[in-house]
């Protein structure tokens, strides 16, 4: 459940690399015309929202437009949010700032962009039925080699489980596997 505002508010670059919330207008009608019983609502379904809008956006319905610009908007809102979380988690220790990292994910106000943005790529591969959108967000924003790149310059590495596994070797696997196993036969 979110705000509604998400959906016609977006978060842009501007041409002096700076981060700018506008309201469109049009997304807003759009939102409240397609969506009248939780446009005014404080905390609105989200999924049932974005799978409507999807659907609309992804067939050749008249609404599917309006549908990308309010899928856009919510977009934009979720990287600001990743990027202020990245901002609170690390920012003192290793100063790393939003301001440094909305550039990378955001799509600026001059679309002469020669690679896809994050946010077409976002929405060329999400799939309604495996997630929500604010969840697909994240996955594609962690995994986005400018942040990852951005976040080894300021000596952040996010180590996963997966990504550790995939380092270790067969012979440490199996010695921590039998201290482990040791271990649950002492206390057990």
């Amino acid at each position: 459940m979110g705000a509604a505002s998400r959906y016609w508010t977006l978060v842009r670059i501007d041409s002096f690399s700076r981060c700018k919330s506008e309201v469109l207008e049009a997304a807003k009608v759009f939102f409240d015309e397609q969506f009248s019983t939780v446009a005014q609502q404080k905390e609105i379904p989200d999924r049932n929202i974005q799978r409507q809008l999807i659907q609309w956006y992804q067939s050749s319905d008249p609404r599917g437009n309006m549908a990308e610009k309010c899928l856009r908007c919510f977009i934009s809102n979720v990287l600001k949010e990743s990027c202020i979380v990245l901002e609170q988690k690390f920012g003192e220790k290793h100063y790393l700032y939003s301001a440094q990292l909305l550039p990378l994910v955001l799509d600026t106000t001059h679309s002469s962009q020669d690679s896809e943005s994050l946010t077409t790529h976002i929405l060329s591969t999400f799939n309604p039925n495996k997630s929500n959108l604010s969840t697909w967000v994240t996955v594609i924003f962690k995994s986005c080699s400018a942040v990852k790149q951005s976040l080894k310059e300021h000596g952040i590495v996010q180590l996963t489980d997966w990504t550790i596994l995939r380092y270790t070797t067969h012979t440490r696997l199996k010695r921590v596997l039998f201290i482990l196993h040791t271990l649950l036969y002492i206390f057990l």
